[in-house]
């Protein structure tokens, strides 16, 4: 067997080539600390189970939507509405966007009765502080009797804004002989969505 002695001199630089290393010659151990960094990575070298659990954060999370927050309120006035104006029926919820270029996801849901007379069509309105940002049309025309319903509306909404904004429900009927009463239990929940980065 021929045998390579090492020179006196030690050995160069650039005298060793990769094909004189044998496989897994080189352990962790032997790299000091910070010797390797992401430069030396190619694409898709580093799979999901060599990444530590919380080693990404959402601050580093990108290229699709985040949730912000969450914020749910679940009171709701019962009184009968019997008017073709609008009247509160006191389901709102308060959210403070981070950033104004945040949308803002509503969930609207609550059950009502109706009385059974003909046109008794009803309208929910949603508000932006004072400012309308939508209209749904609930209910039946002459359901024939005192009828429940469920009323889920969902609505995304782009306040631009970082103040504090409430988004509350309003009710009318189509005519003043009709009623509509909410009832039960009922829910408003505000959804930040942060933009897309």
């Amino acid at each position: 067997m021929s045998k390579t002695t090492i020179p006196t001199g030690g050995i160069t630089d650039a005298t060793i080539a990769t094909a004189d290393i044998a496989a897994d010659a080189i352990t962790g151990a032997k790299i000091v600390d910070d010797a390797i960094n992401s430069e030396h990575f190619t694409n898709g070298s580093i799979d999901t189970a060599h990444i530590a659990d919380s080693a990404v954060t959402i601050a580093k999370a990108s290229g699709f939507g985040k949730i912000g927050q969450v914020v749910e309120s679940t009171s709701i006035d019962t009184t009968a509405i019997s008017s073709t104006s609008f009247s509160d029926i006191d389901l709102n919820v308060a959210i403070t966007p981070t950033a104004t270029s945040s949308k803002i996801l509503l969930m609207i849901d609550f059950a009502y009765t109706q009385d059974g007379a003909d046109n008794n069509l009803a309208n929910i309105q949603i508000l932006r502080d004072s400012t309308a940002i939508g209209n749904h049309h609930v209910g039946y025309d002459n359901p024939g009797g005192n009828v429940g319903f469920g009323c889920h509306i969902q609505k995304l909404d782009s306040p631009s804004s970082t103040s504090e904004i409430t988004y509350k429900t309003q009710a009318n009927t189509a005519n003043a002989s009709s009623q509509f009463r909410p009832v039960g239990s009922a829910s408003i929940i505000a959804i930040e969505v942060l933009a897309w980065q």
